[in-house]
C-alpha cells in the first residue's frame, strides 16, 4: 500500500530499546494510521535492517510503499513493517 509519512518520532522502550513511532496518511486523506519500527525486530536476525535504515532516512511528506506482515511478539499479534520504500524512487532494472 502507498501512504504519506506525516510524522516520525524516535523513542525508547521501558527496557531502553530504541524504536520509531510513524504516522501515515492515505493519499486521498481519508485515514491516518500509526505503525512502529523496533530495533529488536528490525535487525539482522530478522533480516529487516533495511526497514530500520529506511526509517532513519525517511522524510515527512514523502509517499512510501509500505508492506506489513503479522507476527507474534511477546505473545501478542503485531503488524510488522517489512517494506518501507520511497514510492517516487525510480525502479532499478537488473
Amino acid at each position: 500500500m502507498q501512504l504519506i509519512l506525516i510524522g516520525k518520532e524516535k523513542k525508547v522502550t521501558k527496557t531502553k530499546e530504541p524504536f520509531y513511532e510513524l504516522w501515515f496518511e492515505y493519499p486521498d486523506g481519508s485515514k491516518k494510521v500509526r505503525y512502529w519500527v523496533w530495533s529488536f525486530v528490525h535487525n539482522n536476525i530478522n533480516q529487516l535492517t533495511q526497514v530500520w535504515d529506511a526509517v532513519e532516512d525517511s522524510k515527512i511528506g514523502t509517499l512510501y510503499n509500505l508492506q506489513l506482515r503479522k507476527a507474534v511478539i511477546s505473545n501478542k499479534t503485531q503488524l510488522i513493517v517489512t517494506v518501507l520504500e520511497d514510492a517516487n524512487k525510480p525502479i532499478t532494472y537488473l
